[in-house]
């Protein structure tokens, strides 16, 4: 009936954690044979109509295809449940068909080629899209639905899918459908539409919507399903012969990884501030590293030989002596899965293979700095003792994993320290220590509103930054709701209306404060606020906001400083 692919390694799902995809091609080898679709356990929908053949000719060649209705709006949903329940599932939907073009009669501005949608299994949500023939001029245009009504997107000429005249046939085409839950919120989705024409290799039409709302609570349904329609009019004209060759659906979800600690950040390798010949250093000369309860003008760093990193310098433990590092973590969700490897030698004698260098992750409700002691650690967890045997040079223990986070996590900062334990206290026993790599990967996380923002767009010149060169900088656009990847969006700019109401919209940023600034005279008058306000929500969507003023000045001037 299907082919469940467990994805294992692929370019087009390069670096994703864990993945699914459904293929289904409507051949007799797959269980198919002639006859209504919803015979089929994999799907429903209208009983009459969306028949399949399993021996008609598809794509290059290939055999089974699905005739959709010419005559009724008829849909069939594919009943594998995908699941998108936490931020960064992702659900992508593929459909390749063609169609035959006939006349669109004359007053009708457009009508369905072929329509597609993912929706809710626990809610009747729906993320629509469809492939629209535009009566005027021989244009394909992209169309969606979300929970505030319908818009149409991107537009190209149909000569661009091989139809010149009334009653041609198209190429193949392939519509996707991919939509990435990115928080709990009714409107944190980004949804991506995309057309592309198989026979010319060339990609159409793409539009992608963030922060779009489907119909319906879709976001109150933790799995979700795919459907394909031969359109949402009753009365189909304008387009005939609707076939379906293939159908896929993908399941994904990427984890992010934060670095916490390496080479380059955090100070992991001990190079930052690095003279070469400069000899041992005190850790009041070392960034982010300081000595928990022991004087910071101890050793911290020293020239080595060891040299793994292409550096010239490694930490110094001494015996029972807590190296910490203040580039903390703070702990944004459960299921947050903490990672560590680093370089480890043994220096001079006395070792006699019953020391252990133990790492953990701690968290203190003081600054990490040179006055912090081990009293002051309010949790210890993800302890790991690395047993050191004699004479050990350049080994590099690996701990994948070592410590997952649990709820109590949620909003705690956490920090890293090493210590190496040696049970005989009186001897000097020493080490190397080099290339802390610590790291978390996140599952499910949200991240913050402003770095959703970066990660959506791709901004690469900072919140100061004037990413689509149109004079507003990137975070103008990002506090106002603008596009800053095109000039021609701004974002939303205050209204002032005749009851006396000041109407604006600013993004869902708890980090953010407002003011309404009123004057009546420019020249001698002086500006009144009711500010700042800070703004509640934190979901990174575009909230309305209103300001009464009321009418009683015959001329009232207005601004709004966004902080």
């Amino acid at each position: 009936m299907k082919l469940s692919i467990p994805i294992i390694a692929a370019s087009l799902l390069a670096g994703i954690g864990t993945a699914h995809a459904t293929v289904v091609e409507f051949t007799s080898g797959e269980g198919y044979s002639n006859g209504w679709i919803t015979a089929y356990a994999d799907w429903d929908g209208a009983v009459t109509n969306n028949v399949v053949d399993a021996t008609g000719t598809g794509y290059n060649g290939a055999t089974g295809i699905v005739d959709l209705s010419d005559t009724a709006w008829t849909d069939a949903t594919f009943t594998e449940n995908i699941e998108m329940n936490s931020a960064g599932d992702t659900m992508t939907a593929r459909f390749r068909f063609r169609y035959t073009a006939t006349q669109v009669p004359i007053g009708i501005a457009q009508r369905g080629v072929f329509s597609a949608s993912i929706v809710g299994v626990e809610t009747n949500g729906e993320a629509r899209c469809g492939v629209r023939r535009v009566q005027s001029g021989g244009v394909l245009r992209l169309f969606h639905q979300s929970a505030s009504g319908g818009s149409n997107g991107s537009s190209v000429p149909e000569t661009m899918v091989g139809i010149t005249n009334v009653n041609d046939t198209s190429d193949w085409l392939e519509l996707t459908l991919e939509l990435v839950k990115n928080g709990p919120g009714a409107a944190d989705f980004i949804y991506t539409r995309t057309l592309s024409n198989l026979v010319s290799g060339v990609e159409l039409m793409s539009d992608k919507t963030v922060g779009y709302e489907p119909q319906f609570a879709l976001y109150l349904s933790p799995h979700a399903r795919a459907k394909f329609s031969s359109g949402w009019e009753p009365n189909l004209s304008g387009t005939t012969n609707r076939v379906l060759d293939r159908f896929e659906v993908f399941s994904s979800f990427t984890p992010k990884t934060t670095v916490i600690l390496s080479s380059n950040t955090g100070n992991g390798g001990f190079q930052d501030l690095y003279v070469a010949g400069t000899g041992s250093q005190a850790y009041t000369n070392v960034p982010h590293w300081f000595n928990m309860g022991g004087p910071e003008t101890t050793t911290c760093s020293t020239d080595t030989s060891m040299n793994w990193n292409g550096g010239g310098r490694g930490g110094y433990p001494f015996d029972n002596r807590h190296m910490v590092n203040d580039t903390g973590y703070t702990c944004v969700s459960t299921g947050e899965v903490f990672s560590l490897t680093y370089g480890f030698a043994t220096v001079g004698a006395n070792w006699d293979g019953n020391e252990t260098n133990r790492t953990y992750l701690f968290t203190t409700a003081v600054p990490v700095d040179g006055n912090i002691t081990t009293a002051d650690r309010t949790t210890v967890v993800g302890v790991i003792d690395f047993a050191v045997t004699t004479n050990v040079f350049a080994e590099f223990p690996i701990f994948d994993a070592f410590y997952t986070t649990t709820a109590s996590d949620v909003g705690k900062t956490f920090y890293f320290a090493s210590v190496l334990i040696d049970p005989s206290v009186t001897k000097v026993t020493n080490a190397r220590l080099d290339d802390f790599a610590l790291s978390v990967k996140t599952y499910g996380s949200v991240l913050a509103p402003w770095d959703q923002f970066v990660e959506d767009y791709g901004i690469t010149n900072g919140p100061s930054g004037d990413q689509d060169l149109d004079g507003e900088n990137n975070y103008y656009e990002y506090v106002l709701g603008g596009d800053p990847t095109n000039g021609a969006v701004k974002g939303q700019q205050p209204v002032f209306d005749p009851a006396g109401k000041y109407l604006f919209s600013l993004r869902g940023d708890s980090t953010l404060s407002y003011s309404v600034l009123t004057n009546t005279d420019l020249i001698f008058g002086s500006w009144g606020t009711n500010g700042p306000i800070a703004v509640g929500e934190n979901d990174g969507a575009m909230h309305a906001l209103t300001n009464t003023v009321g009418t009683a000045s015959s001329e009232l001037f207005m601004k709004l400083i966004v902080e």
